[in-house]
């Protein structure tokens, strides 16, 4: 609107005129153009100004006529490319994949349990050598000449000991070998299951019956080729 005021030089929003001295002028400029437009022309023409222009004419002193205030907001947004997809060929079955997962998953668990086992055995190792050091180092507080009584206690207090940590660490590994017993029973129903992959491979009897196909054909052929010597040598 403001581009369309200057071509008819009428002044922009920022010169803050009144309503009605914009109208005078406009309604000036279009008797000027009579000459040059014809009497349609000019009707549109003010129509057109009078329907943009003139109707939001405060609008464009409130928007045009001062300064306003830059309000911008900033977000950094990370884009992350997508990952290059695999090639077609080495592309499995759904079912195909679950099934390795599953077998996968059992083999990492059954790892798993091992590996706890052999902690706990070492943990349970650190305790009992703890409390017979602690039972040794009474032993060398008390007096130098110990009772037959006092000795006894010390012995039973160290085969206690000792008892008490081979039946935690016995106990473990039963429990432990029993879970990865059970995985393993797992592992090997899958094993002895797996999914057909899709599309099948052909059957025994498609693969005999693909192997002997050649062999039809070369004959069917052949016969083919001697009933064409016998008809032209008949027509010679």
């Amino acid at each position: 609107a403001s581009g369309s005021g200057n071509i008819m030089g009428l002044p922009s929003a920022g010169a803050r005129l009144p309503i009605s001295q914009a109208i005078q002028i406009l309604q000036e400029k279009l008797i000027a153009f009579r000459v040059r437009l014809p009497t349609v022309k000019l009707h549109a023409v003010c129509d057109y100004f009078h329907n943009t222009f003139i109707k939001h004419y405060w609008l464009y002193q409130f928007t045009l006529g001062k300064e306003r205030d830059h309000r911008q907001k900033f977000t950094s947004l990370e884009v992350y490319a997508p990952p290059t997809p695999l090639l077609l060929m080495e592309g499995i079955d759904v079912e195909v994949w679950k099934y390795q997962q599953q077998l996968a998953n059992l083999s990492e668990m059954e790892a798993q349990k091992r590996a706890k086992m052999v902690l706990i055995r070492k943990t349970l190792d650190q305790e009992r050598e703890h409390v017979l050091q602690k039972v040794y180092s009474d032993v060398q507080q008390q007096a130098q000449i110990l009772s037959k009584e006092t000795l006894m206690c010390l012995v039973k207090e160290a085969i206690k000991t000792q008892i008490q940590s081979l039946c935690e660490i016995l106990q473990n590994e039963i429990q432990t070998t029993f879970e990865i017993l059970q995985l393993k029973l797992q592992k090997k129903a899958l094993l002895l299951n797996p999914p057909v992959p899709y599309p099948p491979p052909p059957a025994a009897e498609d693969r005999g019956r693909s192997s002997k196909n050649p062999k039809k054909q070369e004959k069917t052929k052949e016969r083919k080729e001697g009933e064409e010597e016998k008809k032209t040598k008949k027509k010679k």
